[in-house]
C-alpha cells in the first residue's frame, strides 16, 4: 500500500460519516414534519366528525318537526304512539351525533399515536447516529492501518486455496 491509500481510505471514511450525519438529520426531520402531519390530520378528522355530528342532530331535529306537524294535522294530537316515534327519532338522532364524535376522537386518538411513534423513531435515530459515525471512522482507520478490511482478508483467505 502507498503513502497515499491510508489518506484516500480516511478521507472517504470522514466523508462517509458526514453523510450519514446528514442523512441521520434528514431523516429525523421527515420523522418529525410527518409526525406533525399526522397531528394536523388527527384535528381536522375531529373537526370534520363535530361538523358531521352537528348536520345528524340538525336531520333529526327536521325529521321530529315534520312528525309533529304530520301528527297535528291528521288530527291526532302529538300524544300517545306519536310521541313515542318522536322520542325514537330524538334518541337515534343523538346516537348518530354521539357515534359520529366518537369516531372522530378514535380517528384523532390514532393519530396521535402515529405521530407519537414517528418522534419516536426520529430520537432513536438521532440516538444511533454517533454509533454509526463511529463503526464507520474505526472500520475506515482499520482499513487504513491494515490495508483492507476483515472481511477481505477472509475472503482473500479464501480464494488462496488452490484445487487440484
Amino acid at each position: 500500500m502507498s503513502g497515499l491509500e491510508p489518506i484516500l481510505i480516511l478521507a472517504s471514511t470522514a466523508a462517509a460519516g458526514g453523510g450519514q450525519v446528514m442523512s441521520s438529520n434528514a431523516e429525523s426531520a421527515a420523522a418529525e414534519a410527518n409526525a406533525r402531519q399526522l397531528e394536523m390530520r388527527g384535528k381536522a378528522e375531529q373537526a370534520s366528525a363535530s361538523v358531521q355530528a352537528d348536520r345528524k342532530r340538525k336531520e333529526a331535529d327536521a325529521l321530529i318537526s315534520k312528525q309533529r306537524a304530520i301528527a297535528a294535522a291528521s288530527g291526532g294530537g302529538t300524544g300517545g304512539s306519536a310521541a313515542e316515534i318522536m322520542g325514537e327519532t330524538a334518541a337515534q338522532g343523538q346516537y348518530s351525533s354521539d357515534l359520529e364524535m366518537w369516531l372522530g376522537s378514535e380517528k384523532r386518538s390514532g393519530d396521535q399515536y402515529a405521530a407519537q411513534i414517528a418522534r419516536m423513531e426520529a430520537k432513536a435515530k438521532r440516538k444511533a447516529l454517533p454509533f454509526q459515525v463511529g463503526s464507520a471512522v474505526l472500520s475506515g482507520a482499520s482499513r487504513a492501518y491494515y490495508g483492507r478490511t476483515p472481511a477481505d482478508r477472509r475472503e482473500a483467505a479464501s480464494s488462496d486455496y488452490s484445487y487440484g
